[in-house]
């Protein structure tokens, strides 16, 4: 057991974590870690090292603060928390690697459990509202606002149709799209590095592209007038103005919802469905189906109406 003289020395001679978060976050970045996540495990460290003090460093990290640390955090969402303590366990890995300290105050680490929330796909009236949006003619005179309006138009049709996140409809590009065959090619950050899936082109979208005159189709499909993409974060600040304005207040990821579900009432199996919208469980998948009451209605009809007959 240490002593009290040896614990002060090992702190005192311990870097600070703010010191060496600039190493983390290139470390990070160098094993092609998405650009949002090297800044979502940064600042939650850094939030982890204010809560220590401004001069907390690598050695003062323990089991022990980790935990009054989820303590005085308990009242944030299980997921906002469970980002937090990712990103101190990736730090403090990291500080082994990087022969900053020997042990791993995480290897006991408990994350906060999930609840299990279901999907939210849009009503049948909010479907409603929105072909009502849809339909509407873009501006005529200002070709500026036309461009606008149609790009953001397109945005809902690649959203609800195909079922994508928001980050990639930010990062589709013409050179994605194969409108002779009527498909997408749909490119997934992640932490190791991104995945690649093709997603079929429903004709009413297929239609919406074809519209685009050939010379200009470069750059985003669905991005500024100049070709550069939008960033996810704008993305989301259509549905907060640009679609509230037209009288409906949705978000993005409702019509990922409702495009998967959608897929399923039409007959899609749970597979067909995992593959279009990239999940990496099935599980994730399954969730969909508690929202297809008619499936369930039809499995209990099935059931004899008397047991031990």
């Amino acid at each position: 057991m240490e002593t009290k003289t040896a614990i002060e020395t090992r702190l005192a001679t311990s870097p600070a974590i703010l010191g060496t978060l600039a190493s983390f976050g290139a470390h990070l970045a160098g094993r092609k870690v998405r650009d949002r996540t090297v800044d979502t495990y940064v600042e939650g460290v850094r939030r982890f090292a204010a809560y220590l003090g401004d001069d907390s460093t690598v050695a003062g990290i323990t089991a022990e603060s980790i935990g009054r640390y989820q303590l005085s955090r308990r009242n944030l969402a299980a997921a906002t928390l469970g980002k937090d303590l990712s990103a101190i366990r990736s730090y403090s890995r990291w500080c082994i690697r990087a022969l900053l300290r020997q042990d791993d105050p995480t290897a006991d680490l408990e994350f906060p459990k999930r609840r299990r929330r279901l999907p939210r796909p849009l009503k049948h009236e909010e479907l409603r509202v929105l072909e009502e949006i849809l339909a509407r003619h873009a501006p005529v005179l200002d070709v500026r606002a036309r461009r606008i309006w149609e790009r953001n138009r397109r945005i809902v049709l690649l959203l609800l149709y195909t079922g994508l996140r928001r980050t990639e409809v930010a990062g589709l590009t013409w050179d994605d799209v194969y409108l002779a065959d009527a498909q997408l090619l749909v490119r997934t950050e992640t932490a190791k590095g991104g995945h690649e899936r093709i997603v079929p082109l429903h004709p009413r979208v297929a239609a919406e592209l074809t519209t685009t005159p050939i010379p200009r189709r470069r750059g985003a499909i669905a991005g500024h007038l100049d070709g550069r993409c939008l960033s996810h974060k704008s993305i989301g600040t259509i549905f907060e103005r640009w679609l509230c304005d037209q009288g409906l207040r949705i978000s993005a990821h409702k019509l990922r919802h409702t495009a998967a579900t959608q897929l399923l009432i039409s007959g899609a199996s749970l597979r067909e469905v995992q593959e279009t919208l990239g999940h990496a469980d099935v599980r994730t998948t399954a969730g969909y189906t508690a929202l297809i009451p008619d499936r369930q209605r039809a499995a209990i009809n099935r059931l004899p109406d008397r047991f031990g007959e």
